[in-house]
């Protein structure tokens, strides 16, 4: 158990093996059993962080963000659910993420 009282330390350690863990098992694994192109993990890393940042890009090689990790996290799940398109994503098409940007604006509010 972390001493760390106000669970930050804990929330962002959570986030970081979400991630690690969505881009290494999960998305590779749904690629596979759905017929995907085959990506490596740091291919799908880029791809959630290029469809994040879509207006703006990241710098190649730089690390996300906590925030970058919590989007990607939720974007990737809405891509194994179905609710978005890998395709779409890899042609930089926009598909149906109006709760994304939701999500985005919300986590992006200064907190209180």
């Amino acid at each position: 158990m972390s001493s760390d009282c106000g669970g930050g330390l804990d929330f962002e350690a959570s986030v970081r093996r979400a991630f690690a863990r969505l881009t290494t098992d999960d998305l590779p694994r749904a690629a596979a059993a759905r017929g995907w192109p085959v990506r490596t993990p740091d291919e799908f890393e880029r791809l959630l962080l290029d469809h994040l940042h879509e207006q703006s890009g990241l710098p190649p090689g730089a690390p996300p963000s906590l925030f970058d990790m919590v989007l990607a996290v939720e974007l990737g799940e809405r891509l194994m659910s179905g609710s978005l398109c890998c395709d779409r994503m890899s042609r930089k098409m926009r598909c149906a993420d109006r709760a994304l940007e939701t999500l985005k604006a919300l986590l992006a509010q200064p907190r209180q």
